[in-house]
């Protein structure tokens, strides 16, 4: 997600520029950078839902495994 960002921030900035609505104060760059923030926000709480319970049960169980 971020380097498709980049990718067109480098490639096309006219896109970032453009406004939302006609003459609204929000331009596409702003909501895509929102849009980031917010999606990496959601990563993050899933990444840890899955660490904190299923990674760590693998982890037991590989321990437990090499203690035998």
């Amino acid at each position: 997600v971020y380097i498709t960002f980049v990718a067109i921030a480098v490639f096309n900035p006219a896109l970032f520029s453009m406004r939302l609505f006609g003459t609204s104060a929000w331009c596409v760059g702003l909501v895509a950078g929102f849009c980031i923030q917010a999606f990496a926000f959601v990563m993050t709480g899933i990444y840890t839902v899955r660490a904190n319970g299923q990674f760590d049960r693998l982890a037991r169980e590989a321990i437990r495994g090499a203690a035998i």
